[in-house]
């Protein structure tokens, strides 16, 4: 089933798509379908979010471009937890006819949230491993960007648990959870669209040039046994 989803599955799909050439202004590859079509839209949003963003803090960027991308950032956010949500709709409709036990809890975050929160900790560690490689000549740096990569991939665990944790209960119908119920605060951290072979017509033609660094983590996590993925 397409929402058979778990963390780990999530987590190599986040990871892939950060090592192809052209993301997120570009998806390579079969469309996914299913809650993946979402998992893959909120990832690709976060993408595009955290790069404008990175870009309205530019010394060299005139006030213009940086008011525009501003916006940019507001529609990305939106979009983004647009898609959160259907992450969070398409499970729900796959647990319809579950059986919820009398003493079933209530999840405070929904696996939308869950796996948005994935997304952009998957950002976080990319930039995390380019500092630290950059900071390999200052010892007191490289220790530094050593211990913020430990405490990200830590966070990273701890949220996987829970995710698998709420994804196995609910299924068991010993949880619950509902649809766009104390989604994450805008802004949190920088973030579009089903992947496709063309540019969205909503990404304009400066975020398409080449003149941003492209960051690509050092390593490709080893494909998930199980879960689902597409």
């Amino acid at each position: 089933m397409q929402s058979e989803i778990d963390a780990a599955s999530v987590v190599w799909y986040h990871d892939r798509q950060l090592r192809e050439r052209d993301w997120p202004v570009m998806c390579q590859g079969p469309v996914p379908s299913g809650v993946w079509e979402a998992i893959a839209a909120n990832h690709r949003y976060n993408g595009l979010r955290w790069r404008e963003d990175a870009r309205t803090h530019r010394l060299d960027v005139p006030p213009a471009e940086i008011a525009a991308g501003r916006r940019l950032v507001e529609r990305y956010d939106q979009k983004r937890g647009d898609a959160r949500d259907a992450i969070d709709g398409a499970l729900l409709a796959g647990l319809r006819g579950i059986v919820r036990r009398p003493d079933a809890r209530v999840a405070s975050a929904t696996p939308g949230a869950m796996i948005d929160r994935l997304s952009a900790l998957a950002l976080q560690l990319q930039q995390m491993r380019v500092q630290a490689r950059c900071a390999d000549a200052e010892p007191g740096d490289a220790q530094a960007c050593a211990g913020k990569l430990e405490r990200l991939l830590a966070q990273r665990r701890d949220l996987m648990a829970c995710l698998d944790a709420l994804l196995t209960e609910a299924r068991d119908g010993r949880a619950y959870f509902r649809r766009g119920s104390l989604a994450p605060l805008s802004g949190v951290l920088p973030h579009d669209v089903p992947p496709q072979d063309v540019p969205p017509q909503d990404v304009p033609p400066h975020v398409l040039r080449q003149d941003l660094p492209t960051y690509l983590p050092p390593y490709l996590p080893p494909r998930p046994a199980h879960g689902a993925h597409p």
